[in-house]
């Protein structure tokens, strides 16, 4: 996989893994559904010790359950940066990610959408679904914050707007940042404005 480096001590297989089976949906040797105390309460894919076994939220509770689900997945990309890249560089699908998507469309299912609206909101959520915003472009690689800003400020008789938003906002929680503007604020942003869409478009239908 050009460009991306992966830790010997950690499978590709093994963080999809867990990455797909984060949260309260975790597996077990009976792939029994888990409800733990917080977003993540261990990186395994066995139910940990204490937990509570209850059915995944149904009807209204469906945002809150996806959201979560979403959310949980994300908390452990941020633990392996690497991993949406490597996740970018597949062009199969993964059982353990099966297996995920239906979960999500289990929580929707349950939530009151048709099909049809369920293959529409995955469209719509497309790599946000696995916890990540994929980026078709990076301008910040390879160079520093200082000749950033100098070659913003040059451009800004060509593109004033771009250069007056890139100055005036600025990302600067690198602990929630997966990516170049991936950060935790812009990504439960995005997720928010589809989850509240898709609600509307589920009591309507």
């Amino acid at each position: 996989m050009t460009g991306v480096t992966v830790p010997s001590s950690m499978s590709v297989v093994s963080v999809m893994r867990i990455c797909f089976f984060a949260g309260h949906e975790t597996v077990s040797a009976r792939a029994i559904r888990c409800d733990t105390s917080g977003p993540l309460a261990s990186d395994a894919n066995t139910c940990p010790a204490g937990c509570s076994h209850r059915p995944a939220a149904a009807g209204a509770d469906w945002k809150t359950a996806v959201r979560r689900r979403i959310l949980s997945a994300r908390q452990v990309l941020l633990r392996h940066r690497w991993a949406p890249r490597v996740l970018e560089t597949r062009t199969t699908t993964s059982p353990a990610v099966l297996l995920y998507y239906d979960g999500l469309l289990r929580l929707m299912r349950d939530g009151g959408f048709s099909y049809d609206l369920i293959h529409h909101a995955l469209h719509a959520l497309g790599s946000r679904a696995l916890g990540f915003t994929q980026e078709l472009f990076d301008p910040s690689a390879g160079t520093s914050d200082e000749e950033a800003a100098a070659a913003l400020e040059s451009m800004a008789d060509q593109i004033p707007h771009l250069v007056a938003m890139f100055m005036e906002v600025a990302h600067d929680d690198p602990d929630s940042t997966l990516g170049w503007c991936d950060d935790q604020t812009e990504f439960e942003f995005g997720l928010d404005l589809i989850l509240d869409g898709l609600d509307t478009m589920r009591a309507t239908a």
